[in-house]
């Protein structure tokens, strides 16, 4: 069955006005989502998938490079970049932003916001009105729990919820680190919940390539130790993966993915019950070794030409000792013995070494 904030999806955006003294529901929760902006014509990447969220309304269709360089959609049944559908924002009864992305969410329950996703699978459950369609679909239940006709239901399908980062064309070829952090959704608490598979994809030049992979169960254990405490449900442990050094090039796709687990319980199917997830993702440029080198050399170059610089300088100095007639000479020893009974500095008044 399915809890009545069809956990996490639908009321996440409202988490994030708490106040600062009020326990999270979830430590991925950022507090201050759609803080942050970017554009394609960024020269380095800073990305941070709650910040970057952008509330701007109307904003479907997505622009091809996104909001922020972020694009929000799916996979309809095959984990493949290149099926990526966008989602489309869904609104409320008075036709205001409700805070996500989803696909039809009146009959599936794949869908994306600031702080996490929630996919869709053959097996699944009644929806919760009013985003439900008991006309079409024969879908409304004020309780939810497992539609019987699945996995043959009108909204029975393996979708996948992918967030995908768009790399910006003033970045030229770049190394990137990225991290993804997940954590069931502490308010899971039927037994028949299930976890997700999150996976990032870089998609490059129609390749793709799976750089990380992360399983999260749901944990049914309340004093699971490590687990961060929380106000509401069952304590979750928050699972992190990273990878760095990415070459990324202009354009290039990097999806994060939050796919439906598939249980042998259930004929090797897709199963969403109760499986929404708290997700940060995170990708930062990091230095090439290249402009390391650069910078060396320069350094390297520039002791060279002091080092230069003062053996010119002591040379001209030996040679004005050698030319100079004994008067002269005896003049500047004069001069020297008398600077240095003041007590200043000799070597500095003539600009070399005495």
């Amino acid at each position: 069955m399915r809890i009545a904030s069809l956990l996490g999806i639908s009321p996440l955006f409202l988490i994030g006005s708490l106040t600062a003294s009020t326990t999270p529901i979830s430590p991925l929760i950022c507090s201050d989502p759609g803080s942050t902006t970017a554009s394609p014509s960024d020269a380095t990447i800073h990305a941070n998938s709650c910040t970057d969220f952008s509330y701007q309304f109307p904003n479907s269709p997505q622009p091809a490079s996104g909001t922020n360089n972020w694009l929000y959609g799916y996979y309809p049944g095959t984990l493949n970049p290149a099926t990526f559908l966008p989602m489309t924002q869904v609104t409320d009864q008075s036709g205001n932003f409700a805070g996500w992305w989803a696909v039809q969410f009146n009959r599936y329950f794949t869908s994306i916001d600031a702080f996490g996703a929630h996919p869709n699978g053959l097996f699944t459950d009644y929806h919760i009105p009013p985003y439900c369609d008991q006309a079409q679909f024969q879908n409304c239940s004020a309780t939810g729990g497992l539609d019987p006709r699945s996995p043959n239901s009108p909204d029975s399908a393996t979708q996948d919820a992918v967030r995908r980062y768009v790399v910006p064309t003033g970045v030229g070829a770049t190394l990137v680190d990225i991290t993804l952090q997940v954590q069931k959704d502490p308010r899971t608490t039927d037994p028949s919940a299930h976890g997700t598979t999150n996976l990032v994809i870089l998609y490059s030049g129609g390749v793709a390539t799976t750089l990380i992979t992360l399983v999260d169960p749901v944990n049914f254990n309340p004093n699971l130790p490590g687990a961060p405490p929380t106000p509401q449900g069952i304590p979750q442990p928050v699972l992190t993966a990273s990878i760095n050094n990415v070459l990324v090039k202009p354009g290039d796709f990097i999806d994060f993915v939050m796919a439906p687990a598939v249980d042998p319980n259930f004929n090797n199917l897709s199963v969403d019950f109760s499986a929404g997830t708290f997700q940060v993702d995170t990708i930062q440029s990091v230095p090439e070794p290249v402009s390391w080198g650069l910078a060396a050399a320069g350094l390297l170059l520039a002791c060279i030409a002091r080092r230069s610089q003062l053996q010119r300088e002591k040379t001209t100095l030996c040679r004005s000792r050698i030319l100079r007639p004994s008067w002269a000479r005896r003049r500047l020893s004069s001069a020297r013995s008398e600077a240095r009974r003041r007590g200043s500095n000799f070597t500095s008044f003539i600009g070399g070494s005495s």
